[in-house]
C-alpha cells in the first residue's frame, strides 16, 4: 500500500493531531507535523514566528486552562516544524471547511508564499487535500471522523497541487485576518475566494463572532443563550453537544474553546450565566459544572442590556479588539 501513498520525505501538516494514527494504519510513513494554533480566537497580528508565538501563548494559556510553560513548548515545536519544511521533498495540508481549520491554512499559505518570494529556499511541492463533504459520513464535521481507508481515498482522489493564486489568495485573507477593522475581511467575502471556495464559508462565519449592533453578543455566544433559555441546568458537557448538534451552522469550536466562552459569559460584570462547580476537585471536571442562565443574560438577549458594557475585559477576533464599553 505505501507504494500507492507517500514516502518517508513527505510532510503531513494538520492542524490537530486527530488523523495522524489513522495515517500510519493506513500505511502513511511521512513525517507528521500538528500545527494547531487557533488563529479563530483570540490575538491575531501579522508579526514574525517569534513574536507571534510570543502574542499567542499568553491567551492560549489563559484562555484554555493552560500551563503557559506546555503551551510555549508546543507552539514553538510547531513553528519550529515548519520553519524546516524545505527539508522535505513534499508537504501535503490536510484541512477541511470550518473557520478553525481556513484560518490556518491562510496563515500556512501566507508562509509558503512569502518563502517563495523572498527566494531564500528551496521551492518544495506543496499539496492539499481540502473538503467539506465526505461520501457516508453525514453530519461531516471534519477529517478526523475520518478512519484509514478514507483517508487513503481523500489522498487517491482529492489531493492537489497548490497553486500560486492559492498562495496569494492565503497572504490577502492572512493580512486581512490581522487587520484592526473588519473591512478588509467584508471585502474579501464580497468578491469571493473562488481560488480557495472554503474560505468564504469560513470568514463568513468568522465575522460573526464580532459584536452583533442589537446586544453585542457573538453568534456563539447569542447560541448558547438562547439553548439555556430552553433548558436550563445542563451540564457543560451536554450543552456543548447540543450546541454542536443543533444550533451551530459550522461547527468549529473544540471542547477546551467552548468552555473558554462559558466563562467569559460567567466573568462578566453582571454574569450571563451561572456555573455551579458542585463536589467537582478541579478545573478539569468543567464538563460535569452544571450551567444556567441568568437574569441578565435574559435581559441582554432581549436588546435591553449590551454584552459590551458588561465585559471584563477586552475580547479579541484575530486584529480587532473589542473593549469593555462605559
Amino acid at each position: 500500500m505505501s507504494s500507492r501513498l507517500d514516502n518517508p520525505q513527505t510532510l503531513h501538516i494538520r492542524c490537530g493531531s486527530d488523523i495522524k494514527d489513522a495515517l500510519l494504519q493506513a500505511g502513511f510513513v511521512g513525517h507528521f507535523l500538528e500545527f494547531s494554533d487557533p488563529y479563530c480566537q483570540g490575538p491575531v497580528q501579522d508579526l514574525t514566528s517569534e513574536e507571534l508565538i510570543q502574542l499567542r501563548t499568553p491567551f492560549i494559556a489563559q484562555a484554555y486552562g493552560l500551563d503557559e510553560a506546555e503551551v510555549q513548548n508546543k507552539t514553538q515545536q510547531s513553528y519550529n516544524g515548519l520553519a524546516k519544511y524545505d527539508s522535505w521533498q513534499r508537504v501535503v495540508l490536510w484541512f477541511e471547511h470550518d473557520s478553525y481549520d481556513q484560518l490556518i491554512l491562510a496563515y500556512l499559505l501566507a508562509y509558503f508564499h512569502r518563502q517563495h518570494l523572498l527566494g531564500e529556499k528551496q521551492i518544495i511541492p506543496i499539496e492539499m487535500i481540502c473538503i467539506d463533504k465526505m461520501t457516508g459520513v453525514e453530519p461531516f464535521w471534519g477529517l478526523g471522523q475520518l478512519g484509514p481507508e478514507q483517508l487513503t481515498t481523500l489522498w487517491q482522489e482529492e489531493r492537489r497541487p497548490v497553486t500560486v493564486r492559492q498562495l496569494i489568495m492565503g497572504e490577502k485573507v492572512w493580512r486581512a485576518l490581522c487587520s484592526k477593522t473588519v473591512e478588509p475581511l467584508e471585502a474579501l467575502i464580497s468578491e469571493g475566494t473562488d481560488s480557495l471556495p472554503l474560505m468564504k464559508g469560513a470568514l463568513q462565519r468568522h465575522v460573526q463572532e464580532l459584536p452583533n449592533e442589537k446586544n453585542g453578543l457573538s453568534l456563539t455566544q447569542t447560541l448558547i443563550l438562547r439553548l439555556l433559555e430552553q433548558q436550563d441546568d445542563l451540564t457543560v458537557g451536554k450543552l456543548f453537544g447540543r450546541y454542536m448538534r443543533e444550533v451551530e451552522p459550522l461547527p468549529w469550536l473544540g471542547d477546551l474553546m467552548f468552555w473558554s466562552i462559558i466563562k467569559e459569559l460567567e466573568s462578566a460584570i453582571d454574569p450571563l450565566i451561572s456555573v455551579v462547580r458542585g463536589d467537582a476537585q478541579g478545573s478539569d471536571d468543567w464538563p460535569t459544572f452544571v450551567v444556567s442562565i441568568t437574569a441578565t443574560g435574559h435581559d441582554v438577549l432581549k436588546g435591553e442590556r449590551d454584552y459590551r458594557s458588561l465585559m471584563s475585559a477586552p475580547r479579541w477576533i484575530g486584529g480587532i479588539c473589542i473593549q469593555p464599553k462605559e
